[in-house]
């Protein structure tokens, strides 16, 4: 399993680089220009005559501005807080995400790179590409940007489990739902969501949840022990994370897939942003629970 994720990471390195690299002539060219028609903010006025050149124009600004979106996306989730890269479910879902929209754009790049709108047929395919950036726009770069965030909670041991034990409290269930009412708000904000286009583009979308799920214990007894019980009780939260939301599935409340979740013990080491105080520190005897909710139009679910 660690070799397979690691592969994902190498050929999504490869592939930032390579993309990168095929469009720096086209930006080196067309995106540090200023522009030069009143239409993109220049000074040249709009006319019957210069119109098809305006139309190629505004499709550079926008797939320009729309790469430098998608390159700031990628290098924020290479920069935010997860446990482990390699390993962890929603670095690699939502870079998989960003990197389907890079492949996108530069395709419409190449078809733009060769059309200098000299006839009539190059000026309908100019319109085309503009129609084809607008809907990346709309439907993938700016809602990744603006609703593809994770969540992160936590379930604290000395209150949601057995002292010394995997067992769930009532009040870890509690905890739990409460989580699960998060995931179905964002659902819902899924669902409302008019973007650009001025419409409600995932409003009957099947939605997918991606969560990970870290498990970690203090330094009291044995590594060993604490190791398993750190991943017994992230094991724990798993099962009934899924227990609730199957639940939802079957009463038909929402439209989700849950098959993204996974559960990993990290015995004594430091929960991300705990110092360390002494063995006996209950800050350290946490779940940790990442959580993130997309579309399928966005998160492809497993095939």
């Amino acid at each position: 399993m660690f070799m397979k994720y690691n592969k994902i990471i190498l050929v999504s390195l490869f592939f930032i680089g390579t993309s990168l690299s095929s469009f720096s002539q086209f930006s080196t060219l067309n995106c540090q220009i200023e522009p030069v028609y009143k239409e993109n903010g220049g000074h040249k006025k709009t006319n019957i005559f210069n119109k098809k050149k305006v139309a190629r124009e505004t499709a550079i600004i926008l797939l320009c501005d729309l790469f430098k979106k998608l390159e700031d996306l990628l290098k924020g989730n290479v920069s935010n807080d997860y446990a482990n890269k390699v390993k962890d479910a929603l670095y690699l879902e939502k870079e998989k995400t960003i990197l389907e929209s890079f492949s996108k754009l530069v395709s419409i790049e190449k078809k733009l790179e060769g059309n200098n709108v000299t006839s009539t047929n190059d000026y309908e395919q100019v319109l085309e590409i503009l129609k084809e950036l607008n809907e990346l726009s709309c439907k993938e770069v700016v809602p990744i940007a603006k609703l593809l965030n994770k969540r992160v909670n936590r379930i604290y041991g000395d209150i949601s489990f057995k002292t010394g034990s995997a067992d769930i409290s009532l009040n870890g269930i509690s905890e739990i739902s409460s989580i699960i009412n998060e995931m179905i708000s964002d659902i819902a904000e899924w669902k409302s969501y008019i973007g650009i286009c001025n419409e409600r583009t995932f409003e009957n979308d099947l939605f997918i949840v991606v969560v990970d799920i870290d498990g970690y214990a203090d330094s009291q007894g044995s590594s060993t022990t604490n190791l398993v019980l750190s991943q017994k009780r992230a094991d724990a939260v798993k099962l009934e994370l899924i227990r609730q939301l199957n639940e939802l599935v079957v009463s038909g409340k929402v439209n989700v897939i849950f098959d993204k979740i996974q559960s990993r013990g990290f015995g004594e080491s430091l929960p991300f942003g705990i110092k360390e105080v002494g063995p006996n520190d209950p800050k350290r005897r946490i779940c940790l629970i990442n959580s993130l909710v997309g579309p399928a139009k966005l998160l492809k679910p497993k095939m």
